[in-house]
């Protein structure tokens, strides 16, 4: 070995321990699929949103047949809303879905509302929509952090709500625009424990980063991503990425490195159709709302 062949060995020896991040690597494996293409009970249509309570339990907006529904860790239906309305259990195009250990938040998005409920789905209350102080657009995201503050994604205004533990507005950022801190179609929206918030900044195919308070801290993935709509964080501090144009996923650390990205356009195993949202719970399972292709599908990260 020359010498420079040596140093080289040596740099990348000396990268990698003093940055155990680029070290690592993920890889997803693929388990399979929960449902199909309907509206009869196990079948969705165009299922845009997902969340995981802490038991594992998996609630999803099913889009297009305007409802949300409620699994167990095993896959089988626990509940779900009516379908179509104005009224108690009815949605209209419901577009995120966030769960803690005692309530579901779902974005009636059509209707211009959020809609609290307990984890089998009963209402327990709106959380706004009809306070002219209030009042907001197209919420395509809901984040709860461990504070219990609401980040709402509002595609309509392009910006980010954040509701305090009253459920009045504490605070917007985000805006139209191109400067660092200004949004484009915001969808998805995650909270980390440290309370930093990453928002799938769709217009501008990327992954923007503020802090609790609405401050910019920066972006991931913008030679990346291609209309990201859905974004989730694990325990661990990986970004996760409903990367939609692009027909996969992808894990990215928090400086920006693709750890894996996994999947291509099509219907088959190990493949999606502008998928929309992604959830990554404690025990590695990953669920994925593989939009286009009317279905959930599972993986396992590893």
């Amino acid at each position: 070995m020359n010498v420079s062949s040596l140093f080289l060995l040596l740099s990348t020896l000396f990268c990698l321990l003093c940055d155990p991040v680029s070290a690592q690597t993920l890889r997803f494996t693929w388990e399979g699929v929960l449902g199909r293409e309907g509206e009869e009970s196990g079948a969705f249509s165009h299922p845009s949103s997902i969340a995981a309570d802490p038991a594992g339990n998996l609630y999803i907006a099913d889009t297009g047949n305007h409802r949300i529904r409620s699994f167990d860790r095993d896959g089988q239906i626990v509940a779900e809303t009516s379908g179509f309305g104005l009224q108690t259990r009815q949605f209209t195009n419901p577009m995120a879905v966030a769960a803690t250990g005692l309530d579901v938040y779902a974005a009636d998005t059509q209707n211009r509302r959020v809609i609290r409920m307990d984890r089998k789905l009963n209402l327990l209350g709106m959380v706004m929509g009809d306070d002219p102080e209030n009042r907001f657009g197209c919420i395509r995201g809901i984040a709860v952090s461990t504070e219990g503050d609401i980040y709402l994604s509002d595609t309509e205004n392009e910006e980010i709500v954040r509701l305090g533990a009253s459920r009045q507005v504490e605070a917007r950022f985000g805006g139209l625009g191109d400067g660092e801190g200004r949004l484009s179609r915001p969808s998805g929206v995650a909270v980390d424990r440290d309370g930093n918030v990453f928002v799938a900044d769709t217009g501008h195919h990327r992954i923007a980063v503020f802090d609790a308070f609405g401050g910019y801290v920066g972006e991931l993935g913008k030679e990346t991503l291609k209309a990201p709509e859905g974004v989730a964080v694990d325990e661990a501090g990986w970004v996760y990425v409903a990367d939609t144009g692009n027909h996969r996923i992808v894990a990215l650390s928090r400086d920006g490195l693709i750890l894996v990205a996994f999947g291509a356009e099509g219907k088959g195993p190990g493949t999606f159709r502008a998928p929309n949202d992604i959830a990554v719970l404690p025990d590695g399972r990953v669920f994925v709302a593989d939009t286009g292709n009317h279905r959930i599908c599972r993986l396992v990260v590893q």
